[in-house]
């Protein structure tokens, strides 16, 4: 639950740029003094400045957190659901790729196969797929949000209209049982719905542990999603009323199937 609170926090911080110790006990149910801890381990570790009440953004956070901590979280996890979403994608077809960490890992699932055309806002899927002479490599181009991977606005959007694809791969931020699948950026999220039209089926792929999670934006509804790939326990209630929306695959990480 520690780690879940400070990667929301940092979350929080890319978004706004500042958080309150007030606020955060109140989101999450905890005492002040949890989040001042908390507020504290990622100062120490530059995600964070320090102020009188809360915290405010460092330089470092959107680049550190937002790529290189993400992509090593739950990784044995993500690679069995970049892997299990990568088997659906069937020659010939065209892909869209948004920007989360797991599916940069789908892109390099996909990095050796021929006979694709990917399509992506994410500067880091365009360079993990940037030696795949078998694929059609399209970046969409935009505005680069600062410290980001990702390219959104209205350039990458008027582009998005104009194409048709088979499958989008997407990433959440979290996600509600009841309600649907969140992003942490207003522009970010705009991209998500844009992509989810441009498809003839959507697919979210996202671990479990983003039921517990809080974000800004809802990109979809359940039902405006084909199928969800993820890994780890959701609670019986909760899937139950998930599978009356949608298919949700289930799959066990790396970790857990090597055992």
């Amino acid at each position: 639950m520690r780690r879940q609170r400070q990667d929301a926090i940092c979350a929080e911080l890319e978004r706004t740029g500042r958080v309150t110790v007030e606020a955060l006990a109140a989101s999450w149910g905890v005492q002040p003094i949890t989040i001042r801890r908390d507020l504290d381990d990622l100062a120490e570790r530059g995600l964070l400045i320090r102020v009188r009440g809360g915290g405010v953004r460092s330089t470092r956070v959107s680049l550190e957190f937002s790529y290189s901590d993400r992509l090593q979280q739950q990784l044995p996890a993500k690679r069995a659901i970049a892997r299990a979403a990568a088997a659906q994608v069937e020659s010939g077809q065209t892909v869209l790729l948004d920007t989360g960490s797991t599916t940069q890992l789908i892109a390099r699932e996909l990095s050796g196969r021929t006979g694709l055309t990917i399509v992506t806002n994410s500067l880091a899927v365009g360079y993990e797929l940037r030696g795949s002479a078998g694929l059609q490599v399209v970046v969409l181009g935009g505005l680069a949000r600062p410290g980001g991977i990702e390219l959104v606005g209205p350039f990458t959007e008027r582009q998005l209209a104009e194409i048709r694809a088979d499958l989008a791969f997407l990433g959440a931020d979290a996600v509600d049982a009841a309600a649907g699948f969140y992003a942490a950026s207003p522009e970010v999220a705009r991209i998500e719905t844009l992509m989810i039209r441009a498809a003839a089926r959507a697919v979210v792929v996202a671990t479990a542990d983003k039921l517990q999670r809080r974000s800004f934006v809802r990109y979809a509804r359940l039902s405006e999603v084909d199928a969800w790939v993820t890994s780890g326990e959701i609670e019986p209630a909760a899937e139950r009323r998930l599978r009356r929306q949608l298919q949700v695959l289930q799959v066990p990480s790396l970790e857990d199937a090597q055992r």
